[in-house]
């Protein structure tokens, strides 16, 4: 796709994209369009007030993942202590 399109092109061209179910990076390799070229006239059409559809969502979570790392408190100290006792350059351990 080198030559220039008009408006009503890229809206048509856009709008296959999106409703294609493929990522817009996805489709436009499939289909020979510079990336940067098709975020362009989505910018163009935006402006244009054309109605563009959303991009497809590519299973991003919004949520934060909570991954346990089963770590239990007495290792970290036991590990803090290995550590002071192995390397005497270390300040002194606080003691409670």
């Amino acid at each position: 796709m080198n030559k220039p399109k008009s408006i009503e092109e890229w809206k048509e061209i856009i709008t296959t994209a999106r409703e294609s179910g493929l990522s817009d990076k996805d489709w436009c390799l499939a289909n020979d369009v510079s990336i940067n070229t098709f975020y362009y006239n989505v910018r163009r059409l935006r402006h244009h007030a054309c109605e563009v559809p959303e991009p497809v969502a590519q299973n991003v979570s919004l949520q934060p993942k909570v991954v346990p790392l089963g770590i239990s408190f007495y290792c970290c100290l036991d590990n803090h202590r290995k550590i002071h006792e192995a390397c005497p350059a270390l300040p002194p351990r606080k003691t409670a």
